[in-house]
């Protein structure tokens, strides 16, 4: 056995050729490995130089094989082999390589999805914008009048106002569409939703549904009308046919990516919420505009919003109170995943 030579020593095990035979053993390598490679195997009391025919390249951290010039076949892990065997070798720089593939493989992956989904946050909403612009009327007709037949079916009910309510409603509506220059085939249907509570929504197309839930907690009809003319800016601006779009594309991506649902109703709401906000802002801006060239009070549209804050939060957080959660609600911010703004956002500014 060798003496101060020990620490340049690694263990291993050597295969004989002729038998198979398998025995541990301790291999020194040549220092100048690179002009003439060559091992020292102490084997028990035996010491033994083998010039070395062949050395398998790094594969991770599976052993390395070295072929010896009588047959003969040494297994060394791949750690203790030294440094100097590989050297600036291409094999070298692969076994570094697979060493540090996983992490930069991590943060290169960690940076491709951050790219991606900027690109996507961007871009998506401005190409679905575009190509909603090539929907035709028919396809539009079509959806809101399925939409409609669903809803009637799941959760609306024939609306207990009576025909002198809903044709006070309807009078000032008539005078909105007018002003709002919009279709005057655009209809205002009343229904009745317990399920849905106090609301009002447009179809793509038209028509506007009222909800019974909506005039019973209105503060005036001005208010009321206020949240008509909201919707019927909706329509005027195409929101509901650009959201249409949006929701198409965001399906599409869904199904590339292998129709991961969560995945992509989590990924909607992030890449299109701020932008649902945005409808809604200006919604509510050429709501305003059009009740004042009407003559209506347009306190009475902050009095209807206040007033649908406080009917849903006593509905959605009970234990906190109708009033108080309404409070906190002005003054908080908009929430990332909420698709309309904060109450705070929605009241008109105070001169």
């Amino acid at each position: 056995m060798p003496g101060n030579d020990a620490k340049h020593l690694v263990n291993g095990h050597m295969v004989y050729a002729t038998t198979t035979d398998r025995i541990a053993v301790q291999v020194a390598f040549a220092a100048n490995w690179q002009a003439e490679p060559s091992v020292t195997i102490y084997a028990g009391k035996e010491t033994l130089i083998f010039g070395v025919q062949s050395l398998t390249p790094p594969e991770g951290r599976a052993k390395r094989v070295l072929t010896l010039s009588n047959g003969n076949k040494l297994f060394i892990a791949a750690p203790d082999l030294p440094k100097h065997i590989d050297g600036n070798s291409w094999s070298a720089h692969v076994d570094r390589a697979e060493k540090l593939s996983l992490p930069i493989l991590a943060v290169m992956t960690i940076v491709a999805i951050a790219l991606i989904g900027a690109l996507l946050y961007w871009s998506l909403p401005k190409l679905a914008d575009q190509l909603a612009n090539y929907i035709p009327d028919r396809v539009i007709e079509e959806i809101s009048d399925n939409t409609l037949s669903q809803l009637d079916n799941l959760f609306f009910e024939p609306s207990n106002l009576s025909a002198q309510r809903q044709g006070e409603i309807e009078v000032k509506f008539r005078t909105l569409q007018k002003i709002a220059n919009v279709d005057s085939n655009i209809e205002i249907l009343f229904r009745s939703s317990p399920l849905i509570g106090a609301n009002a929504l447009a179809l793509p197309g038209g028509p506007i549904i009222l909800l019974d839930e909506l005039v019973e907690i209105a503060p005036s009809d001005d208010g009321i009308h206020g949240v008509l003319a909201h919707e019927i800016a909706h329509i005027t601006l195409g929101h509901n046919r650009r959201q249409l779009a949006r929701e198409g594309v965001i399906g599409v991506l869904g199904l590339m990516l292998g129709n991961e649902v969560g995945g992509a109703d989590l990924f909607k709401s992030l890449a299109f919420s701020s932008y649902s906000r945005a409808f809604e802002t200006q919604a509510d801006e050429l709501a305003r505009q059009w009740m004042n060239e009407a003559g209506f009070d347009i306190a009475a549209f902050d009095e209807m919003l206040i007033a649908l804050y406080q009917k849903h939060c006593a509905e959605d957080c009970p234990e906190e109170g109708a009033e108080e959660r309404a409070g906190e609600a002005q003054g908080s911010s908009s929430s990332w995943f909420d698709s309309h703004p904060s109450l705070s956002e929605r009241l008109a500014p105070k001169n």
